[in-house]
């Protein structure tokens, strides 16, 4: 049987047929990439969100603590330690679910780089908070000057 012996209208309706299993594949493959791409850009900005909050609270509390610190040796009041003590355990908290979230390699070299350099300062954080809970505010003072890499200059005039 050959193609020329089919009548016109079964032609065209076996080509149409074909035209269209066609596009409904076409469809299909179509919506199945659109659903996936989709998914994909939910799970993108959905951890890129979670990743970007968590370092907002680990610099505002790290911020925090600084101001506290500061206002602790300047106003000699050994009070708002209690305050850096909690956001001490807020930020630690936050570092923790940012490493869990992270898991390219150059984010975690930068994660690396940020504990080495906070744990440089932990030890002379801690000592500074040891020195304002035994009173002596002068040399607290002169401690955060030199954290903060400024000289320190006291009441009277004189530098310290």
């Amino acid at each position: 049987m050959k193609l020329q012996n089919i009548r016109i209208g079964k032609r065209l309706a076996g080509g149409f047929v074909i035209f269209i299993i066609i596009i409904v594949f076409l469809c299909i493959i179509s919506y199945k990439n659109m659903a996936d791409t989709d998914q994909r850009a939910n799970e993108i900005t959905n951890v890129n969100f979670q990743k970007a909050m968590m370092a907002s609270a680990i610099l505002t509390n790290l911020q925090f603590i600084n101001k506290e610190t500061g206002k602790a040796v300047y106003n000699k009041d050994a009070a708002p330690l209690k305050a850096v003590a909690e956001k001490r355990k807020a930020y630690i908290a936050a570092l923790e679910k940012l490493e869990k979230l992270e898991t390219e390699p150059e984010g975690k070299a930068i994660l690396e780089k940020f504990k080495k350099t906070v744990g440089e300062a932990r030890a002379s954080n801690v000592k500074l908070g040891e020195t304002i809970q035994a009173g002596d505010f002068k040399a607290a003072a002169k401690a955060l000057a030199k954290e903060q890499g400024r000289d320190l200059i006291l009441a009277d005039g004189a530098p310290g």
